[in-house]
This record gives C-alpha cells, structure tokens and sequence, in this order.
C-alpha cells in the first residue's frame, strides 16, 4: 500500500508539473522545440521542487504532449487561429463557410494630448475620447470614430464607430491623402460584437442600434482586460507608437476625471490635422506585417474573405438617421452651421434654417440655451436641426459647396480671422505627416509671437496711462487751492472756528442759555460740498 501510495503522488506531481510548466512554455507563439522544454525547464523545475523520484522520460514527455493537447489548440496557440482553422480545413477537406468579420471587440479610450479648435484657433480644453474597433480572427483595425467635443465615453459614441464599421466612408484612402496601396478593407456585418460592461456599452439604445442593423451582440461583464485582449492591446499600441510622437501629447494614466485644461498651453495640432494623422496610422497598421501571427494583414483579410466584399446591412438609411453624437451648434446669421466632420469644415446653410434662428430668437430669452442639437453624418449631404427648447427641428438642411470663409470670424480678431482661412484653405491631404507637424509647429510661433507683442504694447499702454494720471493729478493740485490740506478738517485744529466760537460767547449774555449742541460747520470747512458753494 505505501508502495501505489508513493507511485500515486508521483504521478500527481508530474502530471501538476505539466500542467503549470511544459504547457506554459509549450503553448506560446513562434516555434517551439520540445527538447529544450524538457530539459531547460521541466527537468529543472522537477530539481528546484525537490520531489520524489526522477522526471518522466523525454519519450514519455513527447507522448504526453500528443494526448494532452488538443492538436487544434497547439496550432492556434503557435500559429494562431487563422492557421488552426486552415489546419482543419486542409485535413477534412471541407471549408467551413462563416459570416464575414463574426467578432469584433470594441472600446474607447481616451487621448490625452492638447487639441486646437480649427474654427478659432484657441485650445478646445477637451480631451478627445478614440472609440476603436479590431476584428479578432486577422487583428484588423476595422475603424475609428474621434470624439472632440464630450470629454466622457458615451453611449452614442459606440453607435457612430458601429455606424462607420457597417457603411464606412467611401475612398478614406484618398480623402486622407494616402494613395490606392492603402485602400481600406475590412467592413461588413458583425456577428458579436465584444463590450465591456460600463455604462456607456450597456445602454438599452446600443441594443436597439444591433437589432436594427441585425447583427447578435455579447457583453463581457468585467473590465479586465483580458475579456477584450486585442482591442486594449491596439490601444496600447496606438497610445506607444503614434499618439505620443505628436506634439501636445502628455501622459494622463487613463484618468476620468483628470482637468484636461491644465495642458491647453501646449496645443498644437488643431483636431483636423489630428484626425488624419489618426486615420493614416490605422490604415498603415493594416496593411503591416503582423510578427506575432506570421502574416500581412490585408493579405489574410482577402483570405478570410474569399476575395470578396461583404454585402452591406439591409437598412442602411435607417441606420444613417439613428441618433448617434448630437453636435451642439450656433446657428450664425446669414452663414448658417459649421460642423467639423472626419477631415473637413463642413457648412449647412438654407432660408428655412435662417427662418428658425430668427423665429428661436425672438421666443428665447438671452439666458437660454443658444445652440441646437445638430446631427451630421459624412455619408449624408444635409443635417438635422433640433431644438429641445422649441421642441421642433427642420429635417434637411443641405451643404454649401462653396462658403465664405471671412464671413465666419467677422467679429473675431483681425489677426486670428487672416489665420484661421488660410488654416481651412490649406489642403492638409495632399502633405506628409513631417510636414503637418511642421506647419503646425510653424503656426503655434506666429501665435505665440503674436501673444508676446499683445502682452508689450498691454504693458506700454499701461505705463502711458498711469503717467497720463500723474500728470492729470499733479495739474489739479496746482490749481486746487485746498489740494495740500484736508477736505474736511478738525474743529479742534481750524483758527477760524475757534475765533467764531469765542465770539459766541461774549454774545451771550445767560449761561443756561447756551446750547450744548454746536454748529455744523462741515460745509464752510469742505470746500467741494455743494451746500457751502
């Protein structure tokens, strides 16, 4: 009985040894060989645990590994799953046929670098919130919506990244000025759609967005970032590799409620210029070579999708007008709304929105709200205007192709005004990212030279103004024949009271007579007082 006692903890040894230590170093990518994992690390951890008996054989260790794991499972661990699912493919014989991009696992995160506003130039004060969206077969970026104006997560965040997942812009390649070698591929309909459990991913209006666009949806209730791997290693990424390149960049440890207008000062970039410094990166990452699953992305992406594009969501007006991101806006007389949307200064202007400004104005008070609720998408040439205050809108106000640009900043700074159109004029486009940055750069030492001569001539003009009122008191001592004595002064000190008082006296012939009460004499002593002039 000792004997199989003995022979049963030996096995149970080995069988945890193989479990905690072979696996761990068996199952990881690249090739493995299995000698060296039975020497260097099985048989050595076997010494360091001080257990009874010696290590099973290497033969025994080989014959372990083909019984204990899955064949399937090795691949995927090594290769990935692309290459286990190709795996099976070629020993059964038979393709399985899946629905195009079935995973995605989406989250947002936040940007912490200092932005300018591209209308006005002057630091937005808010830090932009990236919703992104990867593809878990390939690890293709299937897209990115940037959030300038909400310094929070929201619900209607993830709704515009599922809407430019399901109809994505046509020609991004072009719009953002990479050439045909960057044409984006990877949208389709998803099948799950992978989300933490906060509360901007569990709102009842994302469910209804998925039903809509008929795609199934799964929630991961934890926030580790193990449920959602992939997606919070592209932001790390992201975060390493472009973001903190960028001038304005600052580090906010993923804070919620840090102050983002502590760093305005070193805004830079404006969110235009930000925003296809963004796109670019994305577009490049998928068409890279991935180390980690030995291949080309957009070159697996083809793969998996036979060569073919997916077909798109059977509703897609329904799905343009659900309400995503609300723009709140001015509507400005005689120019109508300015919106920035993806790489562009869009402007919606008709008589009708004209119309509502002057009617809204004229039933508002100067206390209420000014702005209205604007919903824009890039696929759609017309907006939706919303007043909650009025409770009606106007459905369609279409683009102007054309806008006056001066007619923007007519009250605004000369200088600011010059800069500001000749900023939207410039086609960012057709220049590289060095060159972006550089302008950038340039322009942030126009404004800052431009600051410091406002600051000069602010303390000139003051040094002009106090000698200014020097001179203006020194002229009214001079002619003011009081200026070196009191306004109003002690009767206990003025001779001319004093003689007036003893006079009194003599006049007085009774002294119960006299009165205890004495004179105001303050307006003949107070020569500015109106009642002594």
């Amino acid at each position: 009985m000792a004997d199989h006692h003995g022979s049963a903890v030996w096995k149970f040894q080995q069988n945890r040894l193989f479990e905690d230590i072979a696996k761990r170093h068996i199952l990881r990518r690249g090739k493995v060989v299995l000698s060296e994992v039975y020497e260097k690390h099985y048989v050595r951890e076997h010494a360091s645990r001080q257990n009874a008996g010696d290590p099973i054989s290497s033969q025994t260790f080989y014959r372990w590994v083909s019984t204990k794991i899955h064949p399937d499972v090795l691949i995927a661990a090594q290769q990935g799953r692309v290459a286990a699912k190709e795996a099976k493919t070629a020993l059964t014989g038979r393709v399985e046929h899946t629905q195009f991009m079935n995973e995605v696992q989406c989250d947002a995160r936040y940007n912490p670098i200092a932005l300018l506003n591209p209308l006005s130039l002057r630091p937005s004060g808010v830090r932009p919130v990236t919703y992104s969206g990867i593809e878990t077969k390939t690890t293709v970026a299937m897209g990115e919506f940037i959030d300038y104006e909400n310094n929070a997560e929201s619900s209607a965040g993830v709704i515009e990244l599922l809407k430019l997942m399901l109809l994505p812009t046509p020609n991004l390649h072009i719009e953002i000025g990479l050439g045909n070698e960057y044409k984006r591929y990877g949208y389709g309909k998803p099948t799950e759609v992978r989300l933490d459990s906060g509360k901007a991913n569990t709102a009842a209006k994302i469910d209804d967005f998925l039903k809509l666009a008929t795609c199934g949806s799964s929630y991961t209730r934890t926030r580790d970032s193990k449920g959602n791997g992939l997606i919070e290693g592209w932001h790390a990424r992201h975060k390493s590799e472009f973001l903190s390149h960028l001038p304005g960049a600052y580090d906010d440890t993923q804070q919620s409620n840090i102050d983002p207008k502590h760093w305005t000062k070193f805004a830079v970039l404006t969110n235009l210029e930000h925003k296809i410094l963004s796109d670019r990166y994305w577009l490049r990452y998928n068409y890279s070579f991935s180390k980690q699953r030995n291949f080309y992305l957009h070159e697996q992406w083809a793969l998996e999708s036979d060569f073919a594009e997916p077909s798109l969501p059977p509703n897609p007006k329904l799905i343009l007008d659900f309400p995503g991101t609300p723009h709140l806006r001015k509507i400005i007389p005689k120019v109508g709304i300015v919106i920035q949307l993806n790489h562009q200064i869009r402007v919606f202007n008709s008589d009708e929105l004209q119309e509502f400004r002057r009617i809204r104005t004229s039933q508002l008070s100067q206390s209420d709200e000014q702005r209205v609720q604007v919903i824009a998408s890039p696929m759609r040439s017309t907006v939706s205007v919303y007043c909650s205050k009025l409770n009606r809108g106007i459905e369609h106000v279409p683009l102007i192709a054309a806008p006056d640009y001066e007619t923007f900043f007519e009250g605004s700074n000369q200088f600011y005004r010059q800069l500001v159109a000749e900023n939207l004029e410039i086609d960012l486009a057709s220049m590289t990212d060095q060159q972006i940055i550089d302008y950038a750069h340039n322009r942030d030492a126009m404004i800052k030279r431009y600051l410091t001569k406002q600051k000069q001539k602010g303390k000139q003009r003051a040094i002009r103004l106090e000698d200014m009122r020097n001179s203006q008191e020194a002229e009214v001592s001079r002619l003011l024949p009081y200026s070196d004595k009191p306004l109003i002064q002690s009767h206990e000190t003025d001779p001319e009271l004093e003689q007036i008082e003893e006079h009194e006296e003599k006049e007085e012939s009774e002294p119960q007579n006299q009165s205890t009460e004495r004179p105001d004499w303050s307006s003949r002593a107070n020569p500015f007082n109106k009642k002594g002039r």
